[in-house]
């Protein structure tokens, strides 16, 4: 009786891992593409090291890739305001919520326009 019970809980165990399987393919709509895991870890690994040029190339590829990708958008943004260039930081991020429709983006859109507006005391000219 209880090799019975034993057999019947680990074929429930694999049902349910299949099914769990099953459920996050369905979600995504693809497979996971360990390529673009591997250039959005890479361009975080040039943007650390401060290597801008490498880490846009990459990001980008990485977006090419996987173009619903939250966290290459945002590491892209976040290479080009490191470089100063406060507009394409901008489109990457408008770019990032036109596809992906990301709360963290839009949040990441608001905090770039407020920490780039000038200080005015609320007067304007």
């Amino acid at each position: 009786m209880k090799k019975r019970i034993a057999i019947i809980a680990a074929v429930a165990v694999i049902i349910a891992a299949a099914a769990i399987c099953a459920a996050v393919f369905l979600l995504r709509g693809e497979a996971a593409k360990p390529v673009n895991a591997t250039s959005l870890s890479l361009g975080e690994k040039y943007l650390a090291e401060l290597d801008y040029a490498r880490a846009t190339v990459t990001l980008q590829k990485a977006i090419e890739a996987e173009p619903n990708n939250t966290e290459a958008y945002l590491a892209l943004a976040k290479t080009y305001r490191y470089m100063g260039d406060i507009d394409m930081a901008r489109q990457t991020l408008e770019n990032g919520y036109d596809k992906t429709n990301s709360a963290l983006i839009e949040r990441e859109m608001r905090e770039l326009s407020y920490s780039n507006t000038p200080a005015t005391g609320g007067i304007t000219a």
